[in-house]
């Protein structure tokens, strides 16, 4: 698609949903944990409106259907009183029903401010005070002696050791070097300070977290994974992506400052009669707009899940064009993984978790070298149905998450 960002971001999506209802309920085991899992700035209508896309949601998704968890409590970071009100007075509707049923509930700690404080001291009195709340809400829903999940470094620095049976912070961005949050970022550094004082035990989806944290405490290195039904037979592409010309190199993901805009410009110019392709929430329009002077350039918008992995499955080529951060660093970037679980070549920019997937991904350290990667990854042969099983087997976030437990809940079941 040419033309205007504000036309390219307008593309609707279904209004189908996954859902962690009916068979995947589980039916805890002897021994079974009683777990609570608490979010990080996103809420269980976030994990829903997005289809269960990214980490913290498939860790809520697993922990629903594992019969190593008895009990479960899901919990939203504060949201505010005065923001529900004010939604209410407007007829805004409410939001998506939980899942609940007699082992698995929900909570949404509620306060007046909208925003968390940006002094360190105060965001620990705040976040003690929601572990507070949370505890309350472990003996209200019947929970005992339960093991925390924190995805919110606040939360894992603030909670109370007598709380909790076992405390792990699980990070799944270095949220220190999040552009958006550099208000809190003294207010988050701090919070890892204090998770490694504590010596809690930190799951990571990157070496450069853990680094960052540098936990007293047991430390796991846990990359993003795939869900292997999302893979086996990929449906059909939305009409405007099977009308594009090939080759179609296709990048996945939110569209902002990330990206390596002179490679992709540089890819488009050595593709002109083929399509480049990006598909996801654009964060920053302005820093997009030199790419639409190309043609054959097509930025879009949030697309349904089942359409990002049609789309995904029917590439020539699938790209990671980061540029080199210590966000980017800290990444498990997902949707390499979904690259590889739909079996499509990959280029990538040069970094540290690109490096670790091995020969897997075709490396590219500047824009000649995407242009090189991606001309013989247009030749490849496809990649083998044994090949691709095997690796959605082996990264699968089942496994991924098993492993999770094991480390969180140690030798108790």
């Amino acid at each position: 698609m040419t033309g205007s960002l504000g036309q390219a971001l307008t593309d609707s999506r279904p209004a189908g949903r996954l859902s962690v209802s009916g068979p995947a309920r589980r039916s805890p085991a002897d021994g079974a944990a009683d777990v609570v899992l608490t979010l990080a700035w996103e809420t269980w209508a976030d994990i829903h409106r997005r289809e269960f896309a990214f980490s913290v949601d498939r860790l809520f998704a697993h922990l629903y259907a594992s019969n190593r968890v008895n009990r479960l409590l899901l919990v939203d970071p504060w949201r505010s009183t005065l923001v529900r009100r004010a939604r209410r007075m407007l007829g805004r509707p409410p939001g998506v029903s939980f899942p609940a049923d007699a082992g698995t509930s929900h909570l949404t700690p509620m306060r007046a401010r909208r925003a968390d404080p940006a002094e360190p001291g105060d965001v620990a009195a705040e976040y003690q005070r929601y572990d507070g709340l949370v505890a309350r809400a472990v003996r209200d829903h019947g929970l005992r002696d339960p093991v925390l999940i924190a995805t919110h470094p606040f939360h894992a620095a603030a909670a109370r050791q007598d709380h909790w049976r076992r405390r792990i912070y699980y990070g799944w961005d270095d949220f220190a070097s999040y552009a958006p949050h550099a208000r809190w970022h003294e207010a988050i550094r701090d919070s890892y300070r204090r998770i490694s004082e504590h010596a809690l035990p930190v799951a990571a989806v990157t070496p450069a977290i853990i680094r960052t944290i540098d936990p007293r405490g047991p430390g796991l290195v846990l990359p993003n994974g795939v869900e292997p039904a999302e893979w086996s037979s990929p449906g059909p592409v939305p009409p405007w992506f099977a009308a594009l010309a090939h080759p179609i190199l296709l990048y996945t993901g939110t569209l902002g400052q990330r990206l390596d805009l002179d490679a992709l410009i540089a890819l488009a110019e050595a593709n002109p009669k083929g399509s480049v392709v990006l598909v996801g929430h654009c964060a920053d329009p302005s820093y997009l707009a030199p790419l639409l002077r190309h043609r054959n350039v097509h930025v879009r918008g949030l697309h349904s899940r089942a359409a990002v992995v049609a789309m995904t499955a029917a590439a020539d080529v699938c790209l990671l064009p980061h540029v080199p951060s210590p966000l980017t660093e800290a990444m498990s970037p997902l949707k390499l993984f979904e690259y590889l679980a739909a079996g499509r070549p990959v280029v990538a920019s040069d970094l540290e978790p690109v490096r670790a997937l091995g020969r897997e991904v075709r490396i590219a350290r500047d824009a000649a070298q995407f242009v090189d990667q991606v001309a013989r990854a247009i030749d490849e042969p496809a990649v083998p149905p044994s090949a691709r099983a095997d690796f959605i087997a082996h990264n699968s976030w089942s496994r991924r998450f098993d492993e999770l437990l094991t480390f969180a809940l140690g030798s108790d079941t």
